[in-house]
């Protein structure tokens, strides 16, 4: 029994010292990794946030400046607004009103006119019409007498 318990406590040392050599090859490369980490964030990180801070400071020092200078510009368009555009804007819509109210009267000078033409040429049809069919019998009575006459005057000469 001696030997079988030998037989199995050697592989499981065997596996403890594996085990034991894993978790010492993990914490040196973990040791290295945040060496590594640190040196990173005190060489690269350091500058960086000190260069984030200096620029909100800046930013800090020329924000009330700023927003003096965005309200004066602010202010400077909304007189300018009153001033200059809003007469004008209403000076554009008076114009607007008064060409579209011009606009209607020669619509309807137009459509008298139309009208009047219309009923122009109705009566010079029917004016026309009544014409033609006596005066159509004036020139046939005509040919008719101018006919008869020259056939009376060849028969007597």
């Amino acid at each position: 029994m001696y030997t079988l318990s030998l037989l199995w406590q050697i592989p499981l040392g065997v596996a403890l010292l594996a085990l034991a050599w894993f978790f010492f090859s993990l914490a040196f490369r973990l040791g290295s990794t945040l060496k590594s980490i640190e040196i990173i964030l005190d060489k690269q990180l350091s500058p960086l946030l000190e260069d984030v801070n200096q620029t909100i400071e800046d930013v800090n020092q020329k924000l009330p400046n700023l927003l003096e200078h965005v309200n004066q510009l602010a202010l400077s368009i909304h007189e300018l607004s009153e001033r200059e555009i809003q007469p004008t804007l209403h000076n554009v819509q008076e114009t607007t009103e008064t060409l579209n109210r011009s606009v209607t009267k020669i619509d309807e000078l137009i459509g008298i006119i139309s009208e009047f033409s219309k009923q122009a040429v109705d009566r010079m049809s029917f004016y026309r019409d009544r014409l033609y069919i006596p005066f159509n019998d004036l020139i046939s009575f005509y040919a008719a007498f101018k006919a008869g006459f020259e056939k009376f005057t060849s028969k007597n000469s």
